[in-house]
């Protein structure tokens, strides 16, 4: 384990970073593919879902790990690097940014030490809905430390590497919609000059095209799940039609985290369905 400390910062000729009065631990991960074809353009941000670095660190050096980012920022600002920057990292998963697929191979991905949902904690952040799954109201609070440091890598990064145009959250770059919700709703994102990050929308409009997310939605003649009113199985990857998004049967979208929305199905035999799905089986587009 070799651990650099430097009053200037840089990324070497070999993708090592060296960084500004901070610690730079560097944890070579196995979990990796080859250089990227073309440069990054993009910066990835996910939570780790844990309050321990050391368990995520033991993850991604782990012999057999599936999965890496490139860099990790723990809570006292600490950075570990994984990946060199234009080396392929496993952390994107099904990603897909603005009809570019498998964002592994162009976006760098930078974790922080953060747990994410609290459902028993104290230490709440309150009033926070996320904007995917509106059920998660309690999200850890990041720490001044850990964001400094991640302002500070993400502008050595962007230095590095001119051709990253954006930054993201794993929440936006993940099919489908609801499927990942890192780093939430606690994130700074207009506090610390991390974007450009498009807006995002809550919900979908009337008449918009949209995707069955999950593998067992299901079509309801009323917002039931009782047997009786269960109209047909709807498959994964299936395209729908929203006729309305709101809590009531208007064809109003006026509530923006409704349970239920009411859409139209075409199966493989033409035959036109209308009725009640879950949102959460639903994805959408949910940039402007």
């Amino acid at each position: 384990m070799k651990i650099y400390y430097y009053y200037y910062y840089e990324i070497d000729q070999y993708g090592i970073l060296h960084f500004t009065t901070r610690k730079v631990d560097q944890r070579p991960s196995p979990a990796r593919g080859n250089t990227m074809v073309t440069s990054p353009s993009l910066i990835t941000i996910h939570y780790t879902a844990d309050d321990n670095p050391q368990s995520t660190i033991n993850t991604f050096t782990h012999s057999s790990a599936k999965i890496s980012a490139h860099f990790l920022v723990d809570r006292a600002g600490n950075i570990t690097q994984f990946v060199e920057p234009n080396t392929i990292a496993w952390h994107a998963g099904v990603s897909e940014w603005k009809s570019k697929c498998a964002a592994n191979n162009w976006a760098i991905g930078i974790e922080i030490t953060n747990t994410g949902w609290l459902p028993t904690s104290t230490e709440r952040l309150k009033n926070t809905p996320h904007p995917y799954a509106p059920e998660f109201q309690d999200f850890e609070k990041y720490t001044f430390s850990q964001l400094e440091s991640l302002k500070e890598l993400i502008e050595v990064l962007k230095v590095k590497f001119p051709s990253i145009i954006e930054t993201v959250g794993h929440e936006d770059i993940a099919i489908y919609s609801g499927r990942k919700q890192d780093p939430g709703p606690a994130f700074p994102w207009h506090q610390g000059n991390f974007s450009p990050r498009p807006p995002l929308r809550s919900k979908p409009e009337k008449g918009e095209l949209c995707v069955v997310a999950s593998s067992d939605a299901e079509l309801f003649r009323s917002r039931s799940t009782h047997t009786t009113e269960k109209l047909v199985n709807v498959p994964q990857s299936s395209k729908i039609e929203i006729v309305t998004c709101s809590t009531t049967d208007s064809d109003t979208c006026s509530d923006p985290n409704p349970i239920w929305w009411k859409v139209l199905y075409v199966d493989n035999a033409g035959k036109i369905w209308e009725g009640w799905m879950r949102r959460n089986n639903i994805a959408w587009n949910i940039f402007n």
